[in-house]
């Protein structure tokens, strides 16, 4: 299982994997792209149910994936 960072950059907002598997958004909350509520200058984490791996996001949404479990995780508009 990769535990690398990564860094998705979309159109109005980017998505931050963690070391440890978590998922950070910030930019615009249009359309809900970030998958959470509060700040939208500032990081906040995405509260998912498992560690994630992968990550990637578009001009209105996220999606975090787990290789391990072969879960996605969806949010905002397409």
């Amino acid at each position: 299982r990769n535990q690398g960072v990564a860094i998705a950059a979309c159109g109005d907002h980017t998505s931050a994997l963690s070391e440890d598997g978590k998922v950070y958004t910030w930019g615009s909350n249009d359309e809900s792209a970030l998958g959470r509520d509060g700040p939208e200058n500032i990081p906040g984490e995405v509260v998912l149910p498992e560690k994630i791996d992968g990550i990637c996001c578009g001009n209105s949404h996220s999606i975090a994936y787990s290789t391990e479990t072969s879960h996605v995780y969806f949010w905002g508009m397409y």
